[in-house]
């Protein structure tokens, strides 16, 4: 399994390179966003406010639910067991099963 950490990047370098993607494309790919939420889950982050943040900026640039859902699962797949725990925790925000304040889709 390739996916580890990546300590190198900081989360502020990532929440900078996201606002600048998105500053200069005006949308998230899958590709970036696969990415970035790799980022937080490696950092052991995934039920975070950066990983909302990060999804909210997803939805309002036209994502919707199920693809980052399966973006997730894809990561999910792909990682090493001590990530899946992390994975699933962002997978609780995209799908609702979380307090109120962390959710980002109501229902799609």
């Amino acid at each position: 399994m390739y996916y580890s950490t990546r300590k190198h990047l900081s989360i502020q370098g990532v929440q900078k390179q996201i606002r600048t993607f998105i500053n200069n494309n005006h949308r998230m790919d899958r590709e970036i966003l696969k990415e970035k939420l790799l980022f937080y889950i490696a950092q052991g982050n995934g039920l975070s406010s950066e990983v909302r943040d990060l999804l909210i900026e997803f939805r309002n640039l036209g994502g919707h639910q199920a693809d980052a859902e399966e973006i997730v699962k894809e990561i999910k797949q792909e990682s090493v067991e001590e990530l899946q725990d992390h994975a699933d925790d962002v997978l609780d925000i995209i799908t609702g099963w979380c307090d109120s304040e962390m959710r980002v889709w109501n229902d799609e």
